[in-house]
């Protein structure tokens, strides 16, 4: 055999056995995690504010990935509006984060904003949970919304999420 025959049958042999692996590491992390996410447009459309963007308010037919995403008309993902005065003897909770706490790729009911707050409800707590977050958000962005925006819905206690990503 030939040098030359025996250098192509050998990246020929190196070829084929990347691309077995390869395979096999696809079939594993589908096993492992399932089939990639499906993305629905459109998904969450952002405005431009003072402190950087927030999700545009009164979407009803946008998405985080392939989960459904309706905001109140301050721009939050939410069901409920947020009043302002805040109503009598109710405790406010704010809690300002980014893409995790958005909930994003899931739907709202299981955020733990959500959760924290119908927990609470269940004590017997007359409890509001406001979860003002965005995908992308940090510090940059939630110290000012505070300062500009959040502080009008009168909270009375304010988590900041920060998550490890």
């Amino acid at each position: 055999m030939t040098r030359f025959r025996w250098h192509l049958v050998n990246l020929l042999l190196l070829s084929a056995s990347l691309l077995v692996c390869f395979l096999v590491a696809e079939a594993a992390v589908r096993i492992r995690y399932g089939n990639p996410h499906r993305f629905l447009s459109p998904q969450v459309r952002h405005i431009p504010t003072p402190y950087g963007y927030k999700p545009e308010p009164g979407q009803r037919t946008s998405y985080t990935l392939n989960k459904l995403v309706r905001t109140n008309s301050a721009g939050f993902r939410d069901s409920k509006e947020w009043t302002i005065p805040k109503p009598g003897g109710t405790f406010r909770i704010m809690i300002i984060g980014d893409s995790f706490t958005f909930g994003n790729g899931v739907n709202a009911e299981v955020r733990f904003s959500d959760l924290l707050e119908e927990r609470l409800q269940r004590e017997r707590i007359n409890v509001e949970v406001l979860n003002a977050s965005a995908g992308g958000w940090n510090l940059e962005n939630q110290y000012p919304f505070f300062r500009t925006e959040g502080l009008t819905y009168e909270p009375d206690a304010l988590v900041v999420a920060f998550f490890p990503n």
